[in-house]
C-alpha cells in the first residue's frame, strides 16, 4: 500500500483554487442580480469587491458558501462598506453576537436588511 501524502502548502493551494473559483460563482450570481450596480464596475473592479467581501465574512466567522453569498448581497444592497457604516450598526451588532451560529446570524442579517429596505 502507498501512502499519499498532501502537503500543507499544497492544501492551501488547493484551498485557494476553490475559493477562487467561489468567488468566480459569485461574481456571476452578482452580475444577474445586480445588475445595475455591477455597471458601474470593471471587470476586475467587481472581482476585488466580491474577493474583499468575501474575506471581510470570513473575519465574522462566516465559511459556508451560503453564508458568504448572503454577505455578499448585504454588501451589494447596503453598500460595499456597510460593516463599517454608522448608520447600520445594527448589522455588525448580528455580525458579531458571540455564540450564534454564523447561519443563524446572517438569518438575521437578511431578514433585518430586507426590513431597512421595505
Amino acid at each position: 500500500m502507498v501512502t499519499l501524502v498532501i502537503r500543507d502548502t499544497q492544501m492551501e493551494t488547493l484551498g485557494e483554487a476553490a475559493l477562487s473559483r467561489f468567488e468566480e460563482r459569485l461574481c456571476e450570481l452578482v452580475r444577474r442580480h445586480w445588475q445595475e450596480a455591477c455597471l458601474a464596475l470593471a471587470p476586475s473592479e467587481l472581482r476585488s469587491v466580491i474577493h474583499q467581501g468575501v474575506a471581510r465574512g470570513r473575519g465574522y466567522g462566516l465559511a459556508s458558501e451560503r453564508d458568504l453569498t448572503r454577505f455578499v448581497n448585504v454588501m451589494f444592497a447596503l453598500g460595499f462598506e456597510f460593516d463599517t457604516d454608522r448608520r447600520y450598526a445594527w448589522a455588525v451588532d448580528v455580525l458579531s453576537l458571540p455564540g450564534v451560529p454564523a447561519s443563524t446570524r446572517m438569518d438575521q442579517l437578511c431578514e433585518l436588511t430586507a426590513r431597512s429596505l421595505g
